[in-house]
């Protein structure tokens, strides 16, 4: 295999067959690969696909760092599918034969059309499907109302449908996928707002459904507003007798509560409430619940992505409504306070009728896991992928224990906190984690590394909660507005958002991988909130070390996804700041030292130069003369040898610009204790006081190691063991033999 090319493999498809199987997917090139997007193409065996483009973000002489690309693919259930990526060779000849998705707007509607689906979009008013015609028969012919509800604790009713003139968006053009985000509010029949809405509409070429992502948005005063329904609703006056089905999903090792009701009259499904059971990955249950609703000759089956995960749901047909409650009448009311948002993900199906029940059920597995490709890791390290790198070849034992570790962490189930966890430490439910440390950003490298498709879904539903809950879309508080909630934050209160908590590299790393633009947004405006903030942050007293570094390594993260001045410009104070304080870190915690480090050695990587490298290098050297036991001790409870790993990216940075061996052997004990003595299993908390440079932990006791835990742990230990890989260092470590 070439520079020049590498290999997309898709896992058996879990469902049987699949024809022109639609994929989304982001794919990273080494800096000066691919001048245009039209230089990528893809090949299935000897045959040129016809794919879809778009540049998500380019390197500083104007190549492309990652390309989005949308194709359709035939999987076997039986052998993988490889797909061969090439560049170099001139733009793509490829053709498209089949029908593709077209848009056709005027001030007044939108129609999709992509041969066997017609939808027809109203916008004044809004109507979000005016008509769906299915091979020429409109599945909404006797529909009287269709849209989204909202209903606060006193009864007032708040439609999308009672929406004038909202906002279109155009995110994807076609011909392949077409995707249109349409924004305004919800207004109920006296006029009045109550709460904003984002609706993403989602057709495919030659494929008979329609992805709806609806998301509420409190951008209104400061109190939180209550709710008493958050529904889809259809209304209609039918003609023809009306077929009802109501199908559960398929969700093996779940606990709680599901009732699926079937009568020729009725059909529903109920999740009041949900857990998970034996089963260490709560994201990836295998199939979403259903609704299908047919009159006459055609008919619609409806579900919700992640539906049991983010209870409580009610799906309910009977011939004359049909209805997703996604959060339906209940005793306990739905709080979102000012700025939060939520989204959930809907799938219209649209089929003949009588409907294939498993081809139903099949397709709505795929909702929840759609295919993915695993690219070689090597091809990641080549092309830079991430700001730090990885190692370039397995490592099983680092693999292993990385994995378990992932896969056991606390989960949050429920609307407003699935993918979150309890922060360590707090009763449950007391405080949040709310990505403390990037925790996704640690799944996507380890996913990246693996493959393991589990972590690519565990990472999605953190950074999706992160986007509704944790990022405030709004505030009145302009330290607040456009901010990350900080960890320890509640749900229902208003967020702390401290400078030193904009965690944001997995929240891109996620719209690299997926295309996902609220995360690129999300991302822009947390780099604005950071700029107001920062003339605070430099005054005398404004903040101390460890905050300067976080703050400092949010801007680096800006400056390489953005590039623009402005961020070179605060990042550079930050750093000038923390150099001219390095001698106060020898004295440091690994906790105090690690993130001014761990980002002054990430600014150099941006912007690079020789004085700020041979800075962290005195100061990792400073640090390891004042404080020769520290990489050995428990660390400050509740994170014990969590903090030490920190320290691990700073060693191996100076590793790597020293060229020396000394930096990546101090880490031995450390690394060795991480991966082959339970140290990623378990969290250290001492019980008797550890004096600075003791060589062991003098006693501990054990408890569950969290995800906030392991953001501090994955990301340095990859890292570092990339520089010892590089250096010829693994057998130091005892990784260098096969099957370790």
């Amino acid at each position: 295999m070439s520079s020049r090319e590498i290999d997309l493999t898709f896992e058996p498809s879990p469902v049987g067959p699949l024809a022109r199987e639609p994929v989304t997917i982001g794919v990273p090139f080494p800096p000066g690969a691919l001048g245009t997007a039209a230089e990528a193409r893809l090949f299935a065996g000897p045959a040129e696909l016809f794919c879809q483009r778009q540049v998500l973000s380019t390197w500083p002489d104007g190549s492309v760092r990652w390309l989005l690309l949308d194709f359709q693919l035939d999987l076997s259930p039986d052998a993988p599918t490889v797909v061969r990526l090439a560049w170099g060779d001139g733009p793509s000849q490829a053709v498209l034969t089949e029908t593709g998705v077209s848009l056709a707007e005027d001030a007044r509607e939108l129609v999709v059309d992509n041969g066997p689906l017609r939808v027809l979009c109203r916008t004044e008013p809004f109507l979000l499907f005016d008509s769906v015609l299915l091979d020429g028969t409109d599945v909404f012919e006797t529909a009287t109302a269709v849209d989204f509800r909202v209903v606060d604790l006193a009864g007032r009713a708040a439609t999308t449908s009672n929406c004038h003139a909202p906002t279109v968006t155009v995110e994807a053009p076609g011909p392949i996928r077409t995707a249109l985000r349409i924004e305004g509010s919800h207004v109920d029949d006296a006029g009045h707002p109550l709460l904003d809405f984002s609706i993403l509409l989602t057709v495919w070429a030659d494929q008979p459904r329609v992805g709806v992502d609806y998301q509420i948005i409190h951008r209104g005063g400061s109190p939180p507003i209550e709710l008493h329904e958050v529904a889809f609703r259809a209304a209609f006056a039918p003609r023809d007798p009306v077929h009802l089905t109501a199908h559960p999903g398929l969700h093996p090792r779940t606990g709680g509560e599901m009732t699926v009701q079937n009568t020729a009259d009725e059909a529903a499904v109920s999740i009041p409430r949900a857990a998970a059971r034996g089963y260490p990955s709560p994201e990836t249950f295998v199939a979403a619940p259903w609704l299908a609703r047919a009159e006459g000759a055609r008919g619609v089956a409806v579900g919700v992505r992640h539906a049991v995960q983010q209870f409580p749901k009610r799906l309910h047909a009977d011939p004359r409504t049909l209805s997703v409650g996604l959060y339906p009448p209940r005793d306990t009311v739905l709080r979102l306070r000012q700025g939060a948002a939520k989204t959930h993900q809907l799938l219209f199906c649209f089929h003949a009728h009588p409907a294939d029940t498993e081809a139903t059920a099949r397709r709505f597995r795929l909702f929840n896991c759609a295919p993915r490709p695993t690219i070689p890791a090597a091809a990641w390290r080549e092309a830079a992928a991430f700001a730090h790198p990885i190692p370039a070849e397995p490592i099983p034992a680092v693999g292993l224990a990385l994995g378990e570790a992932l896969d056991h962490r606390p989960r949050a189930l429920g609307i407003l906190h699935f993918g979150d966890e309890p922060l360590p430490g707090t009763p449950d439910g007391a405080a949040w984690a709310n990505n403390s440390f990037d925790l996704a950003h640690a799944l996507l490298a380890h996913y990246a590394r693996t493959g393991a498709r589990r972590h690519f879904a565990a990472a999605e539903a953190l950074v999706r909660h992160v986007l509704d809950m944790d990022f405030s879309h709004f505030s009145t508080d302009p330290d607040l507005d456009g901010a990350l909630a900080a960890p320890g934050s509640h749900q229902d209160s208003p967020p702390d958002a401290g400078p030193d908590h904009q965690w944001l590299e997995g929240i891109l790393d996620f719209y690299h991988l997926t295309g996902h633009t609220p995360a690129f947004h999300a991302a822009r405006r947390v780099g604005e909130n950071l700029l107001r903030r920062l003339p605070a942050l430099l005054e005398p007293g404004g903040a101390d070390a460890p905050a300067l570094g976080r703050t400092l390594y949010a801007l680096t993260v800006l400056c390489r996804e953005l590039g623009r001045p402005q961020h070179f410009d605060a990042a550079r104070k930050l750093f000038e700041r923390l150099a001219a304080g390095g001698p106060a870190l020898r004295l440091a915690t690994a906790a105090e030292a690690a993130m001014p480090l761990t980002a002054m050695a990430r600014y150099h990587d941006v912007a690079p130069d020789a004085g700020a490298a041979d800075a962290v290098v005195a100061a990792v050297d400073a640090l390891l003369a004042a404080r020769p036991g520290l990489l050995c001790q428990a660390g400050t409870a509740p994170f014990g040898l969590a903090d030490n790993a920190l320290l691990l990216e700073p060693l191996a940075f100076a590793s790597r610009h020293a060229g020396h061996p000394r930096y990546i052997q101090a880490g031995v004990p450390l690394v060795r204790r991480l991966v082959f003595h339970g140290g990623l299993h378990q969290a250290y908390e001492p019980t008797a006081q550890c004096s600075p440079g003791d060589a062991a932990i003098q006693s501990f006791r054990v408890a569950p190691l969290s995800g906030t835990h392991l953001a501090r742990i994955v990301r340095p230990l990859l890292v570092y063991i990339a520089q010892a890989a590089d250096m010829g260092l693994l057998d130091t470590l005892g990784l260098g033999h096969p099957g370790r």
